[in-house]
């Protein structure tokens, strides 16, 4: 005869991949196939097609998050490479192009979405605040509250100290972020090396990723203590008074998310013996 306590616990897993996979979305929220995955898209993100995701359109006060559905478990050991391509263009009469966009990475769901403006839609305390922690590398084409030149490449590590500048590590872009209509789209390659827990970010006007990283941070520790046991890529991007439209086309990750919430309800499928 099965033990009752060890029945309990199963039937305890399966509850809580059950209620993981029942996360409430919000009304403004669209899931769609990109890239091979599945998406959501918050507030004023647009899914265009199955290789194009709109973060904001070309006006004032916008902001938008995309996030891929499906979190990857990690541990202290993982690492992950990501490359994208991207496009920041256009720009308001009066006040210009602004504000930019992020890559980021963090351990909250798929609806988590920050303030636009010089938070990019990630900062604020949409996505991570307090003690939570999170992996964010901007594309900040305004200059503003304790950015260094714009425009410039940044790594950060929370959402609470964007506007007030706060990088870890910044570099200028040796490219314009804001891109014209004859230029290419810029492609970028994100990787967390779990040996020395290095981020380092690459970035270029064509396919070809270069040999040396324009930005890097040792974070200090590996992505399980850092965010937690399962994080989730996506994009941000944010408009104030300045405005731009800024798109993805493409991305990629290695390991490929897988979802964490699903495994927990398979295993306890598992230890019912349904499967």
């Amino acid at each position: 005869m099965s033990n009752p306590s060890s029945q309990v616990a199963l039937l305890s897993a399966l509850v809580l991949g059950v209620n993981a996979l029942l996360v409430a979305v919000p009304a403004d929220a669209v899931t769609a196939t990109v890239w091979g995955q599945e998406w959501q898209t918050n507030s004023d993100a647009t899914v265009i097609d199955s290789s194009h995701i709109v973060l904001t359109p070309n006006a004032q006060d916008k902001v938008g998050s995309a996030w891929v559905t499906t979190s990857l478990a990690v541990t202290d050991s993982s690492a992950f490479s990501a490359s994208f391509e991207f496009r920041i263009s256009g720009s308001d009469d009066v006040w210009g192009s602004g504000d930019g966009m992020a890559f980021v990475i963090h351990g909250n769901d798929a609806n988590a979405i920050g303030i636009g403006g010089g938070d990019l839609g990630y900062g604020g305390t949409g996505i991570a605040s307090g003690t939570d922690n999170l992996l964010a590398v901007e594309f900040d084409t305004w200059n503003c509250c304790g950015d260094p030149t714009a425009p410039h490449v940044a790594i950060h590590l929370d959402g609470e100290d964007v506007w007030s500048g706060g990088q870890s590590a910044s570099a200028s872009s040796p490219y314009s972020l804001v891109r014209g209509g004859a230029e290419s789209n810029l492609f970028a390659w994100v990787d967390f090396n779990p040996g020395n827990t290095t981020l380092s970010v690459f970035l270029s006007d064509s396919n070809v990723k270069p040999g040396t990283a324009l930005v890097s941070f040792v974070v200090g520790s590996g992505l399980a203590t850092f965010i937690g046991e399962n994080i989730r890529f996506g994009f941000t991007a944010g408009t104030g008074s300045a405005s731009s439209l800024h798109e993805v086309f493409d991305f990629s990750t290695t390991p490929v998310p897988l979802p964490a919430a699903a495994w927990l309800l398979l295993s306890g499928l598992a230890g019912l013996g349904f499967v």
